[in-house]
């Protein structure tokens, strides 16, 4: 019996006219050494030798001149030289405006989601993206608050929160600058303060891991990051924040449960305390996503065409709402809660508490790469439409630096937002120039116009965050696509949703981590060896199983591993393989096509060296 191992094609080539025109390649068999040494003589370099070229690529006069540096590093150094204001201003002022006023109720929004007071979250709409202009390549995501990174970040408020033995410092101003010892009392003072604090150390330590990632040039760690984990992880937290909502809609107030399984937690605390629910907070609830969802379904996507910007209902229903509790004094006769005092101006800058950083170190992780796999997941398909790429380690040193940057000034942990850049690229943005645009609107809302909003019910901003959920929410029918398509990441992706749903958001990322490998463990442990033959008359050699037609040669067998060879799947291709001879009839060839074997190992190796004569001895023994 012989034993054949092919690494390659097929010897002939056929065109389209298979009668008429055949190609003939033929050549010399050759060894992997050999073509090594003949045509790739720079694999053979020392290691110090290739050490020494590499460093010498980087000490180029190029690289080293300052105007190189920032090209690479602050890439508006490279892109703005090049903006063409008659072509891209018009289009960049009035998308910076819409996404502005999204900024608005979205950043009020989600600083309540993140536990803190919801000016916190027009902190985050400003300072973060100001950096991102300067340091980001995406042209098209709008950084600042979203909805996964505010639930985690209140998660992580809450547990430290709740665990704190903290006591009442000397000042009896809140970080707010307001006198709260007469209204709220001091421990709402100093739980106020303590939120805070937590969050602020979060968001510097969130930032300094991303800046770190970035210069180390590991942006590759998103690669471990399927598209199907990304979309669970947001669907899933997409639940817990609906739920951790509707204590807000409903105007029941008790403290969010900490710890694992916060939304069956959640759901029991509410339950219980829905003898307690306000009318007032649930009637306007209730009318704002209705007239929300009215707005955005059967106004701004039905005529999406004609509309140069979309109808911000946001905006118009948070002013609606703050005007009618106002002159209507809703608070007062029905004690709906409301957002309170607003401070006017920006944050003076602090240091965040660098002693909380130790505590935060694996919430800050799990923040840092979740909220950099969605930036990218979303900078990657903006930056395929229009033609432009993006950098991952460049993108970890912009949001890194954002996050430090904006820790000094009362934010926490920021992320792009695919509602806001999805409105941005909608709305005719071509540039970060929309970014600067926003962030005016917003610094004039925190300069003068914030004190306007203190009668804004939070109902109202509970109301907007669940309506944005919809589209996370609207991944569910994934599942029924990756069915059609691949049940091993349908598997993940459930197996992500149901950690993230029914544990936790951290625990929900490990596990779908750990369920991505775990599926390609099991798939290169079980791969196939398929059994090819002749396609007809043709010279074209397929997989037994797929036609009729296709017949295998007189004593020869041909097999093809669909995988990788090593320690972990050696014995199941030996047993395939010795079951696949077994099966045939005086096979006295046999052929082994290597071309799906992109990685082998030594015990594969040796598997494949062992191989060859276990079959002849069957062989021989048949005989």
């Amino acid at each position: 019996m012989e034993l054949a191992v092919s690494s390659g094609g097929l010897s002939t080539l056929t065109l389209s006219e298979p009668h008429d025109k055949n190609i003939e390649i033929r050549r010399p068999a050759l060894t992997q050494n050999y073509f090594e040494d003949d045509h790739l003589p720079g694999n053979n370099q020392s290691l110090r030798r290739r050490l020494h070229a590499y460093v010498h690529s980087r000490l180029t006069p190029s690289s080293l001149c300052m105007f190189g540096f920032f090209r690479r590093h602050v890439p508006i150094v490279e892109w703005m030289p090049r903006y063409r204001p008659k072509e891209y201003l018009v289009n960049d002022l009035v998308s910076g405006l819409t996404v502005g006023i999204m900024h608005i109720s979205q950043g009020m929004a989600y600083g309540m989601l993140a536990n803190l007071h919801p000016v916190y979250g027009l902190y985050v709409s400003f300072f973060p993206g100001l950096i991102y202009v300067l340091l980001g390549t995406s042209r098209h995501i709008s950084v600042g608050t979203f909805a996964v990174v505010s639930l985690m970040v209140g998660a992580v408020v809450n547990e430290h929160v709740q665990h704190s033995s903290v006591h009442p410092t000397d000042s009896p101003l809140s970080p707010l600058g307001l006198n709260m010892t007469n209204s709220t009392g001091m421990e709402e003072e100093v739980e106020a303060a303590e939120k805070l604090s937590v969050a602020t150390a979060l968001a510097l330590l969130t930032g300094l891991i991303q800046l770190v990632m970035g210069i180390l040039h590991l942006g590759v760690v998103n690669s471990y990051l399927s598209d199907a984990v990304v979309t669970a992880l947001n669907t899933g937290s997409a639940v817990h924040v609906l739920t951790s909502q509707l204590k807000h809609m409903v105007g029941v107030r008790f403290k969010d449960p900490a710890g694992n399984f916060k939304v069956a937690k959640t759901l029991i605390v509410l339950f219980g305390h829905m003898s307690e629910t306000n009318v007032a907070s649930l009637v306007t609830a209730c009318a704002c996503v209705f007239v929300c969802i009215l707005v955005k379904d059967q106004i701004n996507e039905r005529f999406k065409k004609q509309l140069r910007v979309p109808i911000p209902i946001e905006i118009i229903t948070v002013v609606v709402a703050t005007i009618v509790f106002h002159y209507g004094r809703l608070h007062h006769i029905y004690d709906a809660a409301i957002v309170g005092p607003i401070p006017t101006g920006l944050p003076a800058p602090r240091v965040p508490d660098l002693w909380r950083m130790a505590s935060l170190v694996d919430d800050a992780l799990a923040i840092s790469i979740v909220s950099f796999a969605i930036n990218m997941s979303i900078g990657r398909v903006y930056a395929k439409k229009h033609g432009y790429t993006i950098e991952p380690s460049q993108e970890l040193v912009a949001y890194g630096c954002g996050n430090v940057f904006s820790s000094f000034f009362l934010c926490f942990p920021s992320s792009g937002a695919l509602g806001r850049s999805s409105l941005l690229e909608g709305s005719g943005g071509k540039t970060q120039v929309t970014t600067l645009a926003s962030s005016v609107l917003v610094l004039v809302v925190l300069l003068a116009l914030g004190g306007l909003f203190e009668d804004l019910p939070t109902a109202v901003l509970a109301s907007i965050v669940v309506v944005n959920l919809r589209g996370m929410l609207a991944q569910m029918v994934e599942v029924k696509r990756l069915w059609r398509i691949n049940r091993w990441e349908m598997s993940t992706w459930l197996a992500t949703f149901l950690g993230v749903v029914l544990i936790d958001v951290p625990v929900g990322l490990v596990v779908g981590v750990v369920a991505s490998f775990l599926s390609i463990v099991v798939q290169t442990q079980l791969a196939d060896l398929a059994v090819l033959g002749r396609l007809g008359d043709t010279d074209i050699f397929r997989r037994k199983d797929v036609s009729a037609l296709v017949h295998e040669l007189p004593a020869t067998k041909i097999v093809r591993f669909e995988s990788m060879l090593y320690f972990a799947n050696s014995e199941h291709f030996r047993s395939q393989l010795e079951e696949a001879v077994r099966g045939g009839c005086r096979v006295q060839h046999l052929v082994i096509d290597c071309s799906a074997m992109s990685y082998m190992d030594s015990v594969g190796a040796e598997a494949l060296h062992r191989v060859g004569g276990s079959c002849m001895l069957m062989a021989s023994a048949r005989r």
